[in-house]
């Protein structure tokens, strides 16, 4: 790997777990310091996932428009399969139920996608791009490189959404909310939450986005 491409991948895997994660206040930047969960989690899913964006969008010459296409898949990868706040009965500040469509929390749905397509991928390569400008067209990743990147992201989905179910749905963890009265207040949406489980519909619907989003960026000239 030469000197630019080398440069672009860790500016760009850097770029997009920070502006996603610290400029919006979601993990204030010491957390990247001491806490393992941060790291190899947070940080490696931002990172991997904008390398692999990355690599596609140099492998294939991909304008921004398209990247925006593809920065809505990605969206909805994050949080309704890995994070699964689109499936939560309530989050953030919208109240438990709202806008709720076959087990979907659409209001979210729409609005955090929109977010990680702007913020998140295009606001990032924008940065990328000015920081470190593109010198080539071509791969960025080998299909050797591929493996241990696409083996990452996998057990990342496979032990993440299972870790959110469990602490959604772990009766002792909202029994120790109940001695902690401003923490109870504080987290109520997420304690409305309990005995959460996703509707097969809302993942039909959201694999029917992530199957059409692919066509629009291959037929957009």
């Amino acid at each position: 790997m030469d000197v630019w491409k080398w440069k672009g991948n860790i500016c760009i895997m850097v770029l997009g777990a920070f502006n996603a994660e610290s400029l919006s206040g979601a993990t204030p930047p010491y957390k990247w310091v001491y806490d393992p969960w941060s790291i190899f989690v947070t940080f490696m899913f931002y990172g991997l996932s904008l390398l692999v964006i990355e690599d596609l969008v140099s492998r294939y010459s991909l304008d921004y428009r398209k990247l925006l296409l593809i920065g809505f898949i990605y969206g909805i990868l994050e949080e309704g399969f890995l994070a699964l706040t689109n499936l939560l009965p309530g989050y953030s500040q919208i109240a438990v139920g709202y806008g709720r469509y076959l087990g979907l929390n659409v209001p979210w749905a729409v609005f955090i996608s929109e977010f990680h397509a702007i913020y998140t991928v295009i606001l990032t390569f924008i940065i990328a791009d000015i920081i470190v400008p593109r010198k080539k067209v071509g791969p960025v990743l080998s299909k050797w490189q591929y493996a241990p990147v696409l083996g990452y992201l996998a057990v990342l989905y496979l032990l993440v959404p299972n870790y959110v179910l469990n602490m959604v749905n772990t009766s002792q963890h909202f029994a120790f909310l109940l001695f902690r009265p401003q923490f109870f207040l504080d987290n109520f949406i997420l304690i409305n939450s309990a005995r959460f489980y996703p509707t097969w519909e809302s993942i039909v619907i959201q694999l029917a986005a992530i199957l059409v989003l692919p066509l629009l960026v291959i037929r957009l000239r």
